[in-house]
């Protein structure tokens, strides 16, 4: 078990999985070398939207055996009858958390996001059942996706929500969602601040295109600026991010550890994303 203290990182589940990145899959074998190496490096928080991401993540910490050394996150995105994970948000019923167990190879889910389905009895049935979960054990906190700008609208005053995830990069802030639930009380993780790797790769291209330069130095530059304005951005309490490279670990971390941009780093990355915007 590792004593490095924790970073204010979170694998991302779309690390196990090929369609959502702009970066090619990685074997069981890679995915175990990376959760190993997240874990020593301090990163022990891990999140799952899809069913192949916990089968993944499931697989890698019972080869590891590390489970205890990790917390993580599910979500309420299933398989279909067609085997495809791409479909939206299912409203938890009971069967899921059984599903979600054998599929996380665990009897505890740490913390349980509800992505609402869009229909307002179900989605007070499936929080309500969430809540039957953490009561019984069987779920630690509970987070909310996309809770838009006015959360007490969604969920009222004194809600079961702990946390919310919602994207939080230099094209899309969303300033205003991460200010409401503050106000809330809620811990904010911030997504995509690469969207998924395509923003970053439309970043480099504008870069190089209109400043010069080496294509991977650039890339290198903007990467660590992309993670620490997600990562600093007012009201954001930890960032989640895709890794499919073992290499990739240690930048990730020293960007942590550079702070906040400064004002000529914000306005040139600001300015990029403005440029791709209007293009």
């Amino acid at each position: 078990m590792s004593n490095t203290p924790s970073l204010p990182l979170i694998l991302g589940g779309h690390t196990f999985i090929p369609d959502l990145g702009s970066d090619p899959a990685i074997d069981r074998e890679a995915q175990a070398r990376i959760v190993a190496a997240c874990l020593d490096a301090g990163i022990r928080r891990f999140d799952t939207t899809y069913a192949p991401e916990r089968v993944g993540l499931g697989a890698a910490l019972e080869t590891l055996g590390r489970r205890d050394e990790a917390h993580l996150l599910a979500w309420n995105f299933f398989f279909h009858s067609d085997g495809a994970y791409l479909h939206p948000p299912a409203a938890y019923a009971p069967h899921h958390l059984a599903v979600m167990q054998e599929q996380l190879r665990t009897d505890r889910i740490d913390g349980l996001v509800v992505h609402r389905v869009g229909d307002e009895a179900e989605d007070r049935r499936q929080l309500d059942l969430a809540v039957s979960w953490r009561e019984a054990g069987h779920v630690g906190e509970i987070g909310v996706w996309a809770p838009s700008a006015d959360p007490t609208a969604l969920y009222g005053v004194d809600s079961p929500v702990s946390f919310m995830a919602f994207p939080c990069n230099a094209a899309n802030p969303h300033t205003e969602v991460f200010v409401a639930s503050a106000a809330m009380g809620w811990r904010s993780l911030a997504t995509s601040p690469f969207n998924r790797g395509w923003l970053l790769d439309k970043m480099v291209d504008r870069a190089v295109a209109g400043e010069g330069g080496s294509p991977s130095q650039v890339r290198a530059r903007l990467a660590d600026a992309m993670l620490r304005y997600s990562l600093f951005a007012p009201h954001v309490d930890e960032l989640i991010i895709g890794i499919r490279r073992i290499e990739w670990i240690a930048p990730n971390i020293e960007s942590v550890r550079r702070g906040p941009l400064s004002p000529d780093e914000r306005a040139w990355l600001v300015g990029l994303a403005v440029a791709i915007a209007d293009a």
